[in-house]
């Protein structure tokens, strides 16, 4: 009888120690799970550290997945992260994320692209042309593969002129307008000779056209000798003694 009370109990004393074994087993996994970095808290800090480099538009922020084999102890201080490589404009950057105790860090692939609303032709324009609003409205585009740039206030496009033909719906970029000419070919201008100690003008002829900041061949037409000078905001062309 006794014999026969131990042989049954052996199975469930087996199946005793086989359920303390994976509850300890459990309990462990559970207390290393702890101890260890959270994965998804490395991308979330370098999703916020990305967000706060772009100043202006929708980002849509794409922060690679990391390696699920990935073991780092879990950082007792808030994760530090800085751009490395790249920029959120760009497209493309590399974020670094450090953990300074214990001692740990890593880089971190972003893909980023964010949309504004930027100019694009209302229809078809004419090299030459000069631009009013009529010719121009804002559409929403995303943003970060223009490699020409893009235009986003008034200020930028009205009151220029085309340099290319351009089709409707394009785009505008600032390398596709330039400003009008304040100087004409063939104008009499103002030479402005400036130092510290002194500020002399005199008469000149514009031999071509001339924009803002751009340089300028002249005529002093008391000294017929040819000059060249930038020309600025005022119509006027600064030339070096």
């Amino acid at each position: 009888m006794n014999s026969h009370l131990a042989a049954s109990s052996r199975p469930l004393l087996s199946a005793a120690v086989i359920w303390l074994s994976c509850a300890a087993g459990f309990n462990t996994a559970l207390v290393f799970a702890a101890d260890m970095q959270s994965l998804e808290d490395i991308r979330s800090a370098v999703a916020v550290h990305v967000a706060s480099t772009v100043s202006d538009g929708k980002p849509e922020i794409n922060v690679s997945p990391l390696d699920g084999r990935l073991r780092l102890d879990k950082c007792a201080h808030k994760l530090q992260t800085s751009t490395v490589l790249g920029n959120a404009a760009a497209g493309n950057l590399t974020v670094a994320v450090k953990c300074p105790a214990p001692q740990w860090s890593l880089m971190v692939p972003v893909k980023v692209q964010y949309s504004r609303q930027v100019f694009v032709a209302s229809h078809p324009l004419m090299k030459g042309q000069l631009i009013t609003a009529e010719d121009v409205q804002l559409q929403e585009h995303v943003v970060t593969s223009l490699p020409l740039g893009y235009l986003t206030g008034d200020s930028e496009l009205l009151g220029k002129r085309v340099k290319r033909h351009i089709p409707a719906g394009t785009i505008l970029s600032p390398l596709a307008l330039e400003s009008s000419p304040v100087i004409n070919r063939g104008a009499e201008v103002v030479l402005l000779v400036k130092t510290a100690q002194l500020e002399v003008r005199m008469k000149g002829e514009a031999l071509t056209d001339g924009r803002p900041n751009e340089m300028i061949r002249v005529r002093n037409l008391q000294s017929k000798r040819i000059v060249e000078g930038l020309v600025l905001a005022t119509g006027e062309v600064q030339v070096s003694m």
